[in-house]
C-alpha cells in the first residue's frame, strides 16, 4: 500500500535512451506547477498592494503576522517543487 516508485530512478533502469521521456515528464510537470504557482504569486502581490494601502502599523502588523504563516508555507510547497 506504501509503495513510491520514483520516475527518474526507473528511467535510469532503462536500456534505451530516455532523453524524450524525460523532457516529457519536464514538459508535463512544468505544465501542472506553474500556473498555480502564478496565481498565487499574482495573488499575493495584491495583498502586499492592499496591505501598503492600510493606514496603522499596526493594522499591518495584524495583516502580516495572519498572512505570514500562509506564505511560509506556499513559499516552502513550491521550493521544494521547483528543486
Amino acid at each position: 500500500d506504501h509503495f513510491f516508485c520514483e520516475f527518474t530512478a526507473l528511467l535510469k533502469l532503462s536500456c534505451s535512451d530516455t532523453y524524450l521521456v524525460e523532457l516529457m515528464a519536464f514538459i508535463v510537470a512544468s505544465v501542472d506547477i506553474f500556473p498555480p504557482f502564478l496565481l498565487s504569486l499574482v495573488s499575493y502581490s495584491f495583498i502586499v498592494a492592499t496591505i501598503l494601502r492600510i493606514p496603522t502599523t499596526t493594522g499591518k502588523q495584524k495583516v502580516i503576522s495572519t498572512c505570514s504563516s500562509h506564505l511560509i508555507v506556499v513559499t516552502s510547497f513550491y521550493g521544494s517543487l521547483m528543486i
